[in-house]
This record gives structure tokens, sequence and C-alpha cells, in this order.
């Protein structure tokens, strides 16, 4: 292990379904700006997921990354590829349905096999999304410059109850949101219901582990 990281591990639920699809992410504060979500081709998930009309698109496709090698994958110079598998999760800070693709430069063997896709803080991200004509939203907003594409320590925007709040305060939530206990092996573990409070609506809420990660590079 090279490289080692803290943040969330975040549950999204499919739509019609009682599954969920775990991401972990290390900028929590970004949730309000995920418009997509992308599961590696090989994901247990993916079967379930797609629906008959996407069904031949994405065998195929997932045969086609079969034949690839992890390095070929995840060579960030190659042009981004993907299939809309049909299906939808659900956004658990804005009850937002966001499209769930499957794409061979998220692989398996790395964090959950999973992403949730913030497209306006993530070069990637943004790449794919621009290719595909899927949603991009700002939910930083930068010091100086422009904030699309932005992907440093900014101001939380259009970010329900952190809205406003500096990307340290914002990443590590409300204090009054979060209940945190020490475990043995692991620096913080942080069990968090957040509350979205939508101006003259309900609430929506999802559960995250704060914690901390080894992650290979």
């Amino acid at each position: 292990w090279i490289g080692r990281s803290e943040g969330a591990e975040l549950e999204f639920r499919i739509q019609k379904s009682e599954n969920t699809i775990r991401v972990f992410t290390t900028r929590p504060d970004t949730l309000w700006g995920a418009t997509y979500m992308v599961l590696s081709p090989e994901h247990e998930l993916v079967e379930g997921l797609t629906t008959d009309e996407k069904r031949a698109a994405v065998e195929e496709y997932r045969a086609a990354a079969a034949r690839k090698s992890d390095l070929e994958r995840t060579d960030l110079a190659k042009d981004k590829s993907g299939v809309f598998t049909g299906g939808f999760a659900i956004n658990p800070v804005n009850d937002e349905r966001v499209p769930v693709w499957i794409a061979d430069y998220v692989l398996a063997s790395y964090g959950t096999g999973a992403i949730m896709a913030v497209p306006a803080h993530d070069a990637r991200d943004l790449e794919f999304a621009q290719k595909f004509e899927l949603p991009v939203r700002v939910v930083v907003e930068a010091p100086e410059g422009e904030s699309l594409g932005f992907v440093g320590d900014g101001t939380s925007v259009e970010s329900g109850f952190i809205s406003g709040l500096p990307t340290t305060e914002a990443k590590a939530m409300p204090p009054a949101n979060r209940n945190v206990t020490r475990n043995a092996g692991r620096r913080c573990i942080c069990a968090a219901t957040l509350v979205n409070k939508k101006a003259g609506g309900g609430s929506a809420t999802c559960t995250a582990s704060l914690k901390s990660a080894s992650n290979r590079t």
C-alpha cells in the first residue's frame, strides 16, 4: 500500500430495489454534486441493474473490458468509454435519481468497484460527463478563478445544510449530526446521518461511515 485515504463510505439505494451501491469517497462534501454513478463492468450488481433494452450493449462492453489489462483500462490518456445500464440509483441527500453506468476505468479490485461521479470537481468524471452529455453541477466554489474543474478546498454551494461552509468543515459534517467513536486499528469511525434541509420539502437521509482506508495506487 502506497497511499492512505480518509473519507466516507456511502450507500446509494437502487431504484425499485432493496439493494444499495456502496462507494468510498474522500470528498463527502461533494455528494450534492453527484449526478451519475459508475460501476466496474465486473461489479456484482451490474446484472440486476441492467434493463432488457440495454442488456446486449452492456454484455458486449463487459466482454471487451475483460480482454483489457488494468493498466490499459486506467490509462488517463485513453478516450473514456462506457455504457448506460438503464438502471438508476437515488442520491441520498437530495433524493435525485442518478443514472448508473459501467466503464472500464473503474476497477472491481479498487475500493468498492463503484464511484459516485462528481464531474464538476473531478477531471476524469468531467471528461466522461462531457462525452456522454451527463449533468454537471458545481458544488464547491473556488477561492478565486473558475469553479468548474476545481478539486481543492473552497466553499460548499448548492449543498443543502453544508452550503456556505469551508471545505474542511463541510467534510467533517456539522458536529450536531455525527456520533464519533474510536476503534482499535482505525483512526476514526463515524456513523453519520446527513439531513438535507430542503426549503418547503421533506428530508432525505443517508448513513456514512467515516473511516481510514488503505488504497493501492
